[in-house]
């Protein structure tokens, strides 16, 4: 993963899938192949870019201290602090990216923290309906408006 980005450009990272913590690395989404990328290795890359603007989202089980990572003109959201994700076919996502694309897509959040925040509300009103705990957050340490 080799990011190319220069001061003014922008990312996302998004990544909606399963996750587990690694013995001795945390945090890791699973690939398909199925290779555990740990969240060091992604912060690593995320954070060496210069670019102006950077926008993670991740809906993964323990996946909550990517937060901690936070840095300087990026926003990071989550679907969890440090609880399960929760999949729902009738949403055809993860729950929370199925929040945070309707806000985004269908809600016209134009800037990426309210597209970010959006999914709060809706994630928990559906977990509600089944009686599950979830904990949506997210980190912003991006100064002024981040337009998507």
């Amino acid at each position: 993963m080799g990011l190319a980005a220069a001061a003014g450009d922008e990312i996302a990272f998004a990544y909606s899938g399963h996750s587990a913590k690694a013995q001795g690395y945390g945090c890791s989404i699973i690939s398909t192949d199925p290779y555990y990328v740990t969240h060091g290795f992604v912060m690593q890359k995320i954070n060496a870019v210069t670019c102006s603007k950077k926008l993670l989202t991740r809906d993964a089980c323990v996946i909550g201290d990517s937060l901690l990572d936070c840095q300087t003109g990026s926003i990071i959201a989550t679907a969890l602090n440090n609880t399960k994700s929760y999949n729902d076919p009738n949403l055809t996502n993860g729950a929370w990216t199925y929040y945070f694309l309707e806000g985004a897509i269908d809600m016209g959040k134009i800037f990426a923290e309210g597209a970010a925040t959006y999914p709060d509300s809706g994630m928990k009103a559906w977990a509600a309906q089944y009686h599950l705990r979830v904990s949506p957050t997210h980190n912003d340490k991006y100064t002024g408006k981040f337009d998507k």
